[in-house]
């Protein structure tokens, strides 16, 4: 009696083995774990540069709304112009909204923020000192808080043959800026060193150079 053999295309295909099945799935999970590190790569790098590029911005945009402002320093009748002159806040008069009436400006760096308030001088005479309470502060920038000294005080006046710093309010002819800004994006925090700048006062011909 003859056996039937089925011949069929279907029947002749032979199936995976376990062994390949293994291999396979080894294989597989592999380069998903590849493709996951470089997906992942590429986001922090992605999230670097746009931190990067938050923290450039913001800075260079707080150095110059603060430049243009210091270039607008007055005194009083009293020869005051920085009532306040430290390594983390300035404070200044000027005529900012261009009125004719003095105006009082503070930058505080506090912890990781720089905020900037303005008190109006309103209808007081420009040579008085008698403003109001300072408007609520409003957040210009993210900064780095390791940072020390934001804001120096230089005298180049006459006689002086060398910029030097300088405490008295009176003799100040430059304010020195040095602010490192900072932001976050995704999972990466990036400070950016604003490159430093040197305001010098309008008032003065004789003024510190870089």
């Amino acid at each position: 009696m003859k056996r039937h053999t089925d011949t069929s295309p279907l029947a002749r295909q032979d199936g995976f083995s376990l062994v390949e099945l293994m291999v396979v799935t080894a294989l597989l999970s592999v380069i998903l774990a590849a493709a996951y590190m470089a997906i992942d790569m590429v986001t922090v790098v992605s999230d670097g540069i746009m931190a990067r590029n938050q923290a450039q911005d913001q800075g260079q945009l707080a150095v110059e709304k603060m430049v243009r402002e210091l270039r607008m320093v007055q005194p009083t009748s009293d020869d005051k112009r920085f009532p306040v002159m430290e390594a983390k806040r300035v404070m200044f008069y000027a005529d900012i909204n261009h009125d004719g009436l003095l105006d009082r400006v503070t930058y505080t760096v506090s912890g990781s923020t720089l905020t900037r308030a303005v008190a109006y001088s309103g209808d007081i005479e420009p040579a008085s000192t008698d403003f109001g309470p300072d408007s609520t502060p409003v957040k210009i920038a993210e900064v780095d808080p390791s940072v020390g000294t934001v804001f120096q005080y230089w005298n180049n006046g006459p006689g002086n043959t060398t910029p030097t710093t300088t405490t008295k309010q009176s003799d100040v002819m430059a304010v020195k800026i040095s602010l490192t800004t900072a932001a976050t994006s995704g999972s990466q925090k990036v400070a950016v060193a604003i490159p430093t700048t040197t305001v010098h006062m309008r008032a003065n011909d004789q003024g510190l150079r870089d």
